[in-house]
């Protein structure tokens, strides 16, 4: 179970992502079309984590309309968010990792860190994704 986890959540977090965007509009095509590969199980190409502060998103900003804009902002994160934990939640592989967690803060967590990564206008200070799963020794299938 241990070594499905990260590849099930990465499927369930595009394909929210995805159903997100269309219900946006269709805003972003390429982010649809990595999504809908990502939930077909095709394999992530491993992201460098960018340094988190302000000034990546002001940076990214300069360059015309960040992925974030184009999806529809924090409404369509936190939808794609919603539908993602309540895909994960239902899914045998994955929700018991999420026993005893509190889902509306786990939520709020989630979608300001998409939020960011995304080149939204907020910093993120919260725990990268390896540090926030370090302790639980996951692996790749």
């Amino acid at each position: 179970m241990l070594r499905q986890a990260p590849a099930v959540c990465a499927r369930l977090l595009a394909a929210s992502a995805a159903h997100a965007a269309r219900q946006a509009g269709g805003a972003c095509p390429s982010a649809i079309a990595a999504a809908a590969a990502a939930a077909a199980g095709a394999p992530l190409a491993p992201l460098a984590a960018p340094p988190m502060t302000r000034g990546f998103a002001a940076s990214a900003a300069a360059a015309g309309p960040t992925i974030f804009e184009k999806l529809g902002g924090k409404a369509a994160v936190t939808a794609a968010v919603d539908k993602f934990y309540e895909k994960v939640l239902a899914d045998p592989t994955v929700s018991p990792f999420f026993e005893g967690v509190s889902m509306a803060a786990q939520r709020r967590k989630q979608v300001a860190f998409l939020a960011y990564a995304l080149g939204g206008p907020e910093g993120y200070k919260g725990k990268d994704m390896f540090e926030a799963h370090k302790s639980m020794d996951l692996k790749e299938k």
